[in-house]
């Protein structure tokens, strides 16, 4: 939506707003709701999903209704998914917890390269909760100047030459001592 708000216009944006949700009218009964929640979300509740094989038929149904490309006057546009997920059970039939939940999964399933979906799970709240931490933790890191700059040389096999260095930024952390790259380094260029 931003490139399309962006490119042509917030009434091209808000044409297509409008035949998304004609399109995804056309996946819900008379006991289901459709609501768009912000910018180009949308929130869908389904009264007839029980497990997760009723999620994929659901969500089967969604991408089926996009395949098709949106008229723009003379513009046509494609147009994918991400899409959250959180199947209501007894311990979780809050309205506010669901969409909480569904808005984790989200997250997720756009974190994975978009056009994906992920069924909300426990695991997941984890996850968020340690990314929320982390997160926490590293702009006390630069507050607290705990990241170190190493130089690694970059060598020419053939003449043992050093033909370039390579920048490694790495996180001295004062209880956990050095943190391995991997563990912060795509949260931090995030």
């Amino acid at each position: 939506f931003k490139l399309v708000n962006d490119s042509f216009g917030y009434d091209y944006g808000n044409m297509l707003l409008l035949q998304l949700a004609e399109r995804f009218t056309r996946c819900l009964t008379e006991e289901d709701f459709l609501a768009r929640t912000e910018g180009d979300e949308f929130a869908f509740f389904f009264s007839n999903v029980e497990d997760a094989n009723d999620v994929m038929t659901v969500i089967a149904e969604i991408n089926r209704v996009l395949e098709k490309p949106f008229l723009l006057e003379q513009y046509e546009l494609h147009v994918t998914a991400s899409i959250g997920v959180a199947i209501s059970s007894e311990d979780t039939d809050e309205a506010d917890l669901l969409m909480k939940y569904a808005d984790i999964a989200l997250a997720r399933a756009k974190e994975k390269g978009r056009n994906d979906f992920q069924i909300f799970n426990n695991d997941m709240k984890s996850v968020s909760i340690n990314r929320l931490k982390l997160e926490n933790e590293l702009r006390r890191a630069l507050v607290n100047e705990e990241f170190v700059l190493y130089y690694q040389p970059q060598v020419d096999i053939e003449s043992g030459r050093i033909v370039g260095v390579e920048a490694l930024i790495r996180w001295n952390h004062p209880e956990k001592g050095m943190v391995a790259p991997n563990h912060f380094i795509p949260l931090a260029e995030e």
